[in-house]
């Protein structure tokens, strides 16, 4: 920084027109503005995780409250309670899998429809993460 100021000090004495490009303030700007756009995105992935872990809670609370009549006739009519959670644990999984069979099919469309667009600007492959996928998968439908 200061051995740019000092060329552009001297090109001023000595009345010559021309410009300094200085590679450290250029790499320190570069640097804060990619902290910005960090700390701006992890704030948005944050705010939209957080939106839907709210809206997965909301759902399953609502469909409990609309299915207590019908959780009582299971009972009534004779379902045990290992019967009644073998019976939610599968449909758990079907939705499960259901929304998996969706979500994966959009997300991947929506991956390499954002490759396409970057790809422009770099030459990079496109790859899908399959174990990341299943990893996560995974840890959602035991959970």
């Amino acid at each position: 920084m200061k051995t740019a100021e000092t060329i552009i000090e001297r090109l001023s004495d000595a009345n010559i027109k021309g410009s300094v490009l200085d590679l450290a303030e250029e790499k320190e700007t570069t640097r804060l503005l990619v902290r910005v756009i960090d700390v701006f995105s992890y704030g948005f992935i944050i705010l939209v995780s957080l939106i839907a872990v709210a809206n997965v809670f909301n759902t399953i609370s609502t469909n409990i409250l609309l299915r207590r009549r019908e959780f009582a006739i299971y009972k009534s009519i004779g379902l045990s309670e290992k019967g009644f959670r073998k019976m939610t644990n599968e449909e758990c999984l079907i939705y499960g899998l259901h929304g998996l069979v969706f979500g994966l099919s959009l997300g991947i469309l929506a991956a390499y429809a954002v490759f396409r667009v970057t790809n422009r600007a770099y030459e990079i492959s496109f790859f899908v993460p399959l174990t990341s996928i299943l990893i996560d998968a995974l840890k959602n439908e035991i959970q």
